[in-house]
């Protein structure tokens, strides 16, 4: 899925979304650097036996300055580029959907209301604009870092690492049943959204038959039924929303607790440091 998003965004405004994951996925590995140039800081009997404590904590800061520097710049050009590409991808979608639309059948048009047709032109390619400019940028941003994570940790503590992912199975099946239902009421939403879009054009459309037969009261109720079916349908959305979160949380912290319970006893028994379990821990938020 985000393979062929991304072939179709690029194919949208190729330049400029390529700077923006270049420089997403810079920005998004910046804060994996701190617990890989504090590690050794965090050894508590490393830094004791360390004859020049301070000169450490120096090159570890310096480090951790010029790369927020770096990071910096990449940031300022994925957030500047990603609002270019999101204006030249809404250009494009807009004009190819409306060339679309025009080049259709009259029966087309018979079969379909207007209302309906005008909210796929603004609301519907604005939520698509959003999706393949943002997250496909996101996504794969994310995506790498958690390879990456993964493959430090894989080879930090392969026992740690095995208890982290324990629950990731969960979590995917979690993941996917959330998935289908929320993409049913998202489709149930913007039909009705495009419903109340036509009960609307068609009121304003026929205004003085409305006023010359008082049907005022009619028309407001016509309209509020099809935004009460949409706040019914967002109000399903936000449990749905929640039971999501709550469970994938509660999942992340067993594991966390798991990792912490197994790194402590490794560390007691001599087999791991502190400095490697502080390191695993913070890079282990990267992954969960």
């Amino acid at each position: 899925m985000i393979c062929q998003m991304g072939q179709i965004v690029l194919g949208l405004a190729p330049g400029v979304l390529s700077g923006v994951i270049v420089d997403s996925v810079i920005v998004s590995e910046h804060p994996n650097t701190l617990p890989w140039m504090l590690n050794p800081l965090c050894d508590v009997d490393w830094l004791w036996s360390c004859k020049n404590k301070l000169g450490q904590l120096n090159i570890a800061v310096t480090m951790l300055v010029l790369c927020t520097l770096g990071s910096v710049m990449f940031m300022y050009g994925a957030s500047t580029l990603k609002r270019i590409a999101g204006q030249r991808v809404l250009q494009t979608l807009r004009n190819r959907l409306f060339s679309s639309l025009v080049h259709q059948d009259v029966a087309f048009f018979d079969a379909s209301k207007t209302g309906e047709l005008t909210n796929r032109l603004s609301a519907d390619v604005g939520l698509l604009n959003d999706l393949v400019t943002y997250e496909v940028a996101n996504r794969i941003g994310s995506l790498l870092t958690v390879l990456a994570c993964s493959a430090y940790l894989f080879l930090l503590s392969p026992l740690l690492f095995g208890v982290l992912i324990a629950t990731f199975p969960v979590v995917f099946a979690v993941s996917k049943r959330y998935g289908e239902w929320f993409e049913c009421l998202a489709k149930g939403t913007q039909d009705e959204l495009a419903g109340g879009s036509a009960v609307a054009h068609e009121i304003f459309t026929n205004i003085r038959t409305v006023k010359a037969f008082s049907c005022e009261k009619e028309a407001c109720e016509k309209y509020g039924a099809k935004v009460d079916e949409t706040y019914g349908i967002g109000v399903q959305m936000s449990h749905a929303r929640g039971k999501y979160r709550a469970s994938t949380a509660f999942l992340e912290g067993l594991a966390n607790a798991g990792v912490l319970w197994v790194g402590a006893f490794q560390v007691l028994k001599g087999h791991m440091t502190p400095g490697d379990l502080t390191t695993f821990t913070i890079f282990a938020a990267q992954v969960t």
